[in-house]
């Protein structure tokens, strides 16, 4: 229920959204609403009274289900308070020395450092917006972690037949060690004045959603691709063919054990994706189905493995295997700052979160890649490539 009472408030932000861009291009240009502006306004005006009805019904709904549980009532009246006061911060409203105290505020000359359940709920709505962090095997830690790391290329451990009383040869592998430090950086998100005077907006949804976007764009793409002498994330994942053909997709998915095949998934860019689209089998079918029964991400899949889309790979680009393998630090639990003086004169208040993390493929045999260059145009041959 909670789920859809958020999405009900994010829609009902983004049409307050539209509404005020069309008032304030009005008064940047000195002049009234055209007819079919007017027409506009209005449409998004009802529509934001009828979300707000349902919102608030909603709301009344959600309560009755939690009154009789002390514990859940507990923890939402703890998450209201905290949240009225982060919202009427970044309103300029002053926090009384009691509110800072029941909701474990600091304010020092920088800004405002806010209670972890906010960054813990903007943490909760990355998830959403961000699939390799959620697959991703993730530690919360200060300092150095030291994983070990096994190779097999060399020699396996083995398991044989043995007689009593005989002697055993023994097996191994070879262990190395992968350490992970941290990495810091920050995410700034400036909330227009105009909308934050604006009665009708959720506040709090606004502008954690807001910083969800940012920081899920930030986290993907050092998850997928990295930064030289930085996050390292999936940058060394092995490539196991250059080309991108029906075969070469095929090996793709063979070079990832049996083992690791439960959860494995293709990932790509939308571009990529139209190409092996139009690639067809020996019989002639696709090897993309269109399949939205099953829920798959973007309702596809591909040698009966979902497909995921991101615009942080490049063309010619696809991962495939358990991206468990990948392991992600956090150095501490993201801090939110507040910033009201810092960006008057752009109208705004700027809203920083900081977030030190570290990530890499620590089980490389989990996930392997295609890496081509071009793509070329795909005819009517079931050999087109990409090379």
């Amino acid at each position: 229920m909670y789920k859809n009472l958020k999405a009900l408030r994010e829609k009902k932000n983004n049409l307050v959204e539209k509404m005020t861009a069309l008032s304030d291009k009005a008064a940047n240009e000195t002049r009234a609403f055209t007819e079919e502006e007017t027409q506009e306004y209005d449409r998004l005006a009802e529509e934001i009274r009828g979300l707000a009805d349902t919102i608030k019904k909603a709301e009344e709904a959600y309560d009755n289900s939690i009154k009789n549980d002390p514990e859940k009532k507990e923890q939402k009246d703890k998450f209201e308070n905290e949240k009225r006061a982060f919202c009427d911060f970044i309103k300029g409203l002053e926090l009384t020395e009691e509110v800072r105290s029941d909701v474990n505020w600091t304010v020092g000359d920088n800004g405002a450092v806010i209670p972890t359940s906010v960054a813990n709920y903007i943490l909760e709505e990355v998830k959403e917006r961000c699939n390799i962090w959620n697959y991703a095997t993730k530690f919360v830690a200060g300092g150095t972690l030291t994983f070990p790391k096994y190779d097999e290329s060399e020699q396996q451990i083995t398991m044989a037949y043995a007689d009593e009383f005989g002697k055993l040869t023994s097996t191994s592998g070879k262990f190395t060690s992968v350490s992970m430090t941290g990495f810091l950086a920050a995410s700034l998100t400036k909330v227009s004045i105009s909308l934050i005077n604006n009665s009708q907006v959720d506040l709090f949804t606004y502008v954690c959603g807001k910083m969800a976007d940012t920081i899920a764009n930030w986290i993907e793409k050092e998850l997928l691709k990295g930064t030289d002498s930085k996050i390292e994330g999936l940058s060394k994942v092995e490539v196991v063919s250059t080309e991108l053909t029906a075969d070469s997709l095929i090996d793709l998915q063979d070079s990832v054990k049996t083992v690791f095949q439960k959860n494995a998934k293709f990932i790509m860019n939308s571009k990529t994706k139209n190409f092996i689209r139009k690639l067809k089998d020996g019989q002639d079918n696709y090897l993309v189905v269109t399949d939205y029964v099953k829920g798959v991400a973007n309702g596809y899949t591909l040698l009966g493995k979902p497909v995921e889309l991101s615009d942080q790979l490049e063309d010619g680009e696809v991962l495939y295997g358990d991206y468990s393998g990948l392991f992600v630090k956090i150095a501490e639990s993201p801090s939110v700052n507040v910033y009201k003086e810092k960006y008057a004169e752009e109208h705004a208040v700027g809203v920083m979160v900081w977030l030190e993390m570290d990530a890499k493929l620590i089980e490389p045999q989990k996930v392997k890649k295609i890496k081509a260059t071009t793509i070329n145009t795909i005819s009517k041959s079931t050999k087109s490539t990409v090379k």
